[in-house]
């Protein structure tokens, strides 16, 4: 699962994503992201090169079978959604779409690193 989430934060429509910018999209810290990274590397997902913009820095992107697992992982959410939408109302639909994209948007402001040890 850990290397679904590291290829849909890659993504195919952003090559050359630094270990750092895994972790902003995924909510993890840096060395977390790096090991699963790492992970993705071995598994033949992803690869690393160095950066065209600092020698110093590794620049990710999807291999052929990261592509492939990315596609087949939207490929498999969107039959879910379809699925459990299925008996829903359009209008339930574009209300439910509204709210989640709202909560989405505040859940991205307020990342948990802002709140970590509150309410513990």
């Amino acid at each position: 699962m850990s290397t679904v989430l590291v290829v849909t934060a890659i993504g195919a429509d952003t090559p050359g994503s630094s270990v750092a910018e895994v972790a902003e999209r995924l909510g993890v810290a840096p060395a977390t992201a790096s090991r699963l990274c790492d992970r993705a590397v071995v598994g033949g997902y992803v690869v690393k090169n160095p950066s065209r913009a600092d020698a110093r820095r590794l620049s990710l992107a999807l291999t052929p079978t990261g592509i492939a697992l990315r596609s087949r992982s939207e490929a498999f959410r969107l039959a879910y959604l379809t699925s459990v939408l299925d008996h829903w109302t359009p209008d339930e639909v574009e209300v439910f779409e509204r709210l989640l994209t709202r909560f989405a948007e505040t859940v991205h402001s307020h990342p948990p690193a802002a709140h970590s040890g509150e309410g513990t």
